[in-house]
């Protein structure tokens, strides 16, 4: 890999928007149904209150860590005073200026990769921290598809870190909120696994009280998946039929049929009888009939 001067200017791969609430616009050579919806917002992409969300980003790397790293401060300081709005705009602030397009990352030497990282990562998993808060708070002003994007630094995360111990802890919450409880078991085990063989950031909300927390409030969700379960598909077996009634209706009906012929043989005993013989006699004549000369000559020798 060349060596790229640490104060290289990092060209941007498409035009940028100065407003982060503002979507880029689209690019005229892709082929677009005229009915297809626009691209999702960016993660870090939020309709600007304050006057530091509309700071545009610059193309040196160290400018844009630096700007990353004092709205990850701020951030930091919101969110341990429960502030959470503030902190999740801070931290989309931060990640706005140290995001990086998979071409920029490629160009970066080792070192500067791991100074990004090193800001995308908690701020990224912060950010997390702050949707759940505010989606268990039923803040309104949580924008729509947070939990989308909560997932997506998630994976953008593990992307980097593949042991990061708290980015599990974080999925497993988020798919709580999601109703995925296999899911989150399956990230909580991961997150247990990793704190126990001492993964990255074994300790920092993947670990310990925490994890206990975490694992209680799952296994409250799981019983009452399952209370949920029995009362809509347990219940009590059905001793009768849906159709009972109608099945009784028709026995009955046949059993009227049955008693009548019978009563009918009984009283016109004198005048069926003959009738029957009859009936019996002309059967077997047809019969025989229908066999032909050979079935009757058969009989006579």
């Amino acid at each position: 890999m060349a060596d790229v001067p640490s104060t290289a200017l990092l060209e941007p791969s498409a035009p940028e928007a100065s407003d982060p609430a503002v979507k880029p616009p689209l690019d005229p050579d892709i082929i677009r149904w005229p009915d297809e919806p626009p691209p999702p917002p960016e993660m870090w992409q939020i309709t600007p209150v304050h006057d530091w969300e509309r700071d545009e980003r610059g193309y040196i790397f160290e400018s844009r860590l630096e700007e990353a790293e004092v709205h990850k401060t701020e951030g930091n300081a919101h969110f341990k005073a429960s502030e959470w709005e503030l902190a999740l705009r801070r931290y989309k602030r931060a990640i706005y200026h140290c995001v990086f397009d998979e071409m920029q990352m490629y160009d970066l030497l080792d070192h500067h990769k791991e100074q990004a990282h090193g800001i995308q990562v908690p701020c990224k998993l912060n950010l997390v921290a702050c949707i759940v808060r505010m989606y268990e708070d039923g803040n309104p002003a949580l924008p729509d598809g947070s939990l989308d994007h909560a997932l997506l630094a998630i994976d953008e995360v593990l992307k980097a870190r593949p042991k990061e111990a708290k980015a599990f802890f974080r999925r497993a919450q988020v798919l709580m909120l999601q109703q995925d409880l296999a899911g989150a078991r399956t990230a909580l085990d991961e997150a247990k696994r990793l704190s126990a063989s001492g993964g990255t950031a074994a300790g920092g909300g993947g670990g310990g009280a925490n994890l206990r927390d975490a694992y209680a409030k799952l296994k409250a969700l799981e019983q009452k998946e399952k209370e949920r379960q029995r009362v809509l598909f347990g219940g009590k077996l059905q001793t009768v039929s849906v159709h009972q009634m109608q099945e009784e209706s028709e026995a009955l009906a046949l059993a009227r049929r049955a008693a009548l012929w019978k009563y009918v043989r009984i009283i016109g005993f004198p005048v069926v009888l003959p009738l029957e013989a009859l009936y019996a006699v002309v059967q077997y004549i047809v019969r025989k009939l229908l066999r032909g000369p050979e079935g009757m000559g058969k009989k006579a020798r």
